[in-house]
């Protein structure tokens, strides 16, 4: 009996062996659908996904809405994957934006394999809640802050030397947000009246990499206009309204932070916008944002500067 049971010890050792090698070579049970190297992206706004085509020579995309809000997406393939692939896009051209409404997953290309890449391929995607249909936007607010502050990056831009380096990590989409350096549990106020279109304020963690951006605390109001102001890097569990409320310019909405990426407590503002070209393309901007004191003259937003109490 004890020969047997070591017989078949052998014998299933031995299955396992030949199926495992079967499954190697010739791919059996794929664990991952997508070509070599072809990876999504996601976070709890969107999710990018690629699936194999092994009819065509390549694979197609689609996004997922994973929010209850309409959403705008813009998504580019950059080099090497522009060159090597034919892009056959669901809408009309990858210049413009694609609407995906709230929890719809939608297919917004296929690539078809042209010739091999000697690189991974690349693509960049922006999304926004933003809806304006002009570019009539109001852009005079209220600052979002009421206590002394530091503006530590700025849409402004001064010429580079030793004395003026300032660090910037703000580039491309969001190259005119602003961060107010302030401490932890901050009021922030509603710097215009609309309608709240995102909330997270589950996270209490964050670090100074961009990988962490996905733990950043986050607020996003729709403004009448169809802009978007975002305010970022929140406290704990701090955001005060509600997805679907409506709040007036000058409310308290939340209490500032430093979880996500970005490392010092502070506040990072944006204003988000659809702009709308002559010739009908669309793209994802974001705002220089001017803001205005009680008496209607502006403030200047210079990065290294303080900005006074205004209780």
């Amino acid at each position: 009996m004890r020969n047997l049971k070591l017989l078949a010890s052998i014998a299933a050792i031995a299955f396992v062996m030949v199926f495992g090698t079967l499954v190697y070579a010739f791919n059996l049970f794929p664990t991952d659908n997508a070509p070599k190297g072809v990876k999504g992206k996601k976070n709890e706004q969107l999710a990018i996904g690629f699936s194999h085509d092994p009819l065509k020579g390549g694979f197609s995309a689609s996004a997922t809405n994973l929010t209850t809000q309409p959403m705008q997406l813009q998504l580019e393939f950059v080099e090497p994957t522009s060159t090597h692939y034919q892009i056959n896009w669901t809408e009309p051209s990858n210049l413009g934006l694609i609407y995906i409404a709230p929890n719809q997953n939608k297919q917004l290309a296929t690539l078809i394999r042209q010739s091999t890449p000697d690189k991974k391929y690349s693509f960049r995607v922006r999304s926004s809640f933003a809806a304006n249909t002009d570019n009539d936007w109001v852009n005079r607010f209220p600052l979002p802050i009421k206590s002394e502050a530091k503006v530590i990056q700025s849409p402004s831009k001064p010429k580079f030397s030793i004395t003026n380096f300032r660090y910037r990590s703000h580039s491309g989409f969001n190259q005119n947000a602003i961060d107010f350096l302030v401490p932890t549990g901050t009021p922030v106020y509603s710097i215009r009246s609309g309608r709240v279109a995102y909330v997270k304020e589950d996270s209490d963690f964050g670090c100074p990499d961009k990988s962490c951006v996905k733990w950043g605390n986050i607020v996003s109001i729709l403004h009448h206009d169809g802009t978007l102001a975002s305010y970022s890097h929140l406290k704990f569990n701090s955001v005060i309204p509600v997805e679907g409320q409506i709040v007036e310019q000058g409310e308290l909405i939340a209490f500032s932070g430093a979880t996500g990426g970005g490392g010092l407590p502070h506040l990072h503002l944006q204003l988000e916008a659809i702009e709308h070209a002559d010739n009908g393309k669309q793209q994802l901007i974001t705002v220089e944002p001017l803001f205005i004191d009680q008496n209607g003259s502006t403030i200047p937003i210079v990065q290294g500067t303080w900005l006074a109490s205004r209780r």
